[in-house]
């Protein structure tokens, strides 16, 4: 079994990666790092203004370059774009060393915080945000799928049910490494 030096959380849009990181980091006292929060401190732009203005690419790339320098880190929670699982090169970057956890809620729910926080998470298609989201998820759901080794529901669990989880289990990966 692996030896667990960060948690990397994975999943899609408004799943509550980010929320979940910041409990996991207070309880665990480690440091918390966002990629997509990095990106956007580095450009001093938001992912929708970067998308809007040089495409979607010009961010993966930008997400890239921020997963190889977080990725030499250890004692870090990393919470991931959604789609970061796209690309296999961040997921081998990543993987080495990390709990990786899938962050995942009801389709229903991922739409009605997306619908309620307009502008905040760019979609791929404005005119039709429903239709967006829910071809991208059942893409992105065999890679979640895939390569989180424990997944976590943010619709039916809470986030200290989720936390004590993942805090068990890297116990026992203390214990059994």
């Amino acid at each position: 079994m692996d030896s667990y030096s960060r948690i990397v959380l994975i999943g899609f849009r408004a799943t509550g990666k980010t929320t979940l990181a910041l409990r996991l980091g207070s309880r665990l006292r480690w440091a918390c790092s966002s990629t997509d929060e990095m990106v956007e401190e580095r450009t001093g732009r938001s992912i929708s203004e970067i998308v809007k203005e040089e495409g979607w690419e010009k961010f993966r790339e930008l997400e890239h370059q921020v997963i190889h320098e977080l990725a030499e880190k250890t004692g870090i929670i990393i919470d991931c774009g959604g789609g970061i699982v796209e690309h296999k090169t961040n997921i081998d970057l990543l993987k080495p060393g990390a709990l990786m956890v899938w962050v995942d809620a009801e389709l229903s729910d991922i739409i009605q915080r997306l619908i309620n926080n307009p502008g905040i998470r760019p979609l791929l298609n404005q005119k039709d945000p429903e239709t967006d989201v829910q071809a991208n998820y059942r893409k992105r759901l065999p890679l979640y799928r895939l390569y989180g080794k424990l997944r976590v529901d943010t619709s039916h669990e809470s986030l200290d049910e989720i936390c004590d989880r993942v805090l068990t289990l890297l116990e026992k990966n203390k214990k059994s490494g």
